[in-house]
């Protein structure tokens, strides 16, 4: 009780604060450059979609959708009509990152795909096929997310990643610690100054930017541990908090008889409108096409 007094009214006295303190100074010191990197490529990525329009990767990436879209069958005749000799694999929806049809296409002879086709979410026309890879000139874009991801060495970096993000986060708690004024001037420690001499305001600012920025700071540190250690991340939730799905229900189909194998295949239209009926107020997200004779046709909506 006395060391939780203590902590509460004169944390400058207690020995907890002078080693949080300690670990805070040396892992910001270390972690400076890597943080600084980090922090850049981010904030360069959050205009990705944007620098793609412009590198011409995403062409289309203008265009809005001024009416009801398209009907998918529609824009699925259009696509067989301009590429007839292709399978087509699946169909997406128009989404906010990518507003038209996207269809992707392989080859009858079952060589490497042709690519994926956009076709415009309102008339249903085919407008071309999406670029595959930046151009040479924008390739740096494509630089800035694997350094950002996996520091540029595969598998190994997005470890690396992790560890440092663990790192970022014991910053962001012995930072907290460190912050703690007492119980008589807490409240100071949550603004900036600014009438103080510069080294002050400086100590002021840091201090007041951590405290604000904990909760969004820790949510980085702990999605950076996720993704560089997403396996181990999940096995670890799940010991302690066991995530448990309902089963689908099984499906049984009896084959039928063919009476005529001329006949008109299933009618698209039914199913789609059967995939809505299912769970009123959803949407098409998209449809994929069975990819062999045993393999179900598959509809995924979304709200």
């Amino acid at each position: 009780m006395a060391f939780l007094r203590g902590f509460i009214q004169r944390p400058q006295r207690v020995w907890v604060r002078r080693v949080n303190f300690q670990i805070h100074l040396w892992a910001g010191l270390i972690l400076t450059l890597y943080l600084i990197v980090i922090g850049i490529t981010g904030s360069i990525l959050v205009f990705r979609e944007e620098l793609e329009a412009l590198a011409g990767l995403n062409p289309w990436h203008g265009i809005h959708a001024t009416g009801p879209y398209a009907d998918p069958v529609t824009v699925l005749a259009n696509v067989r009509a301009a590429f007839p000799d292709t399978r087509i694999i699946s169909l997406s929806a128009p989404t906010q990152a990518n507003p038209v049809y996207t269809v992707l296409l392989q080859t009858r002879s079952r060589s490497p795909g042709s690519g994926s086709i956009a076709i415009h979410p309102v008339t249903g026309q085919v407008l071309g096929r999406m670029p595959r890879r930046l151009p040479p000139n924008w390739g740096w874009l494509g630089v800035v997310r694997n350094l950002h991801e996996t520091l540029l060495v595969g598998v190994t970096g997005r470890q690396i990643n992790g560890i440092l993000a663990g790192f970022l986060l014991l910053i962001n708690l012995t930072g907290m610690v460190v912050w703690w004024p007492g119980i008589r001037i807490w409240t100071r420690a949550l603004i900036v100054d600014f009438g103080r001499t510069w080294r002050r305001f400086n100590f002021d600012l840091h201090r007041a930017v951590g405290f604000w920025t904990f909760a969004i700071v820790s949510f980085w540190a702990i999605s950076g541990v996720y993704f560089g250690w997403s396996r181990e991340t999940r096995g670890f939730v799940e010991r302690m908090s066991p995530v448990i799905s309902a089963m689908p229900p099984v499906v049984r189909v009896e084959p039928q008889p063919v009476v005529d194998r001329r006949a008109a295949p299933p009618d698209l239209h039914a199913m789609l409108a059967a995939a809505a009926s299912l769970d009123p107020g959803t949407s098409l997200r998209g449809v994929a096409f069975p990819s062999g004779r045993r393999a179900p046709l598959e509809i995924a909506m979304q709200r």
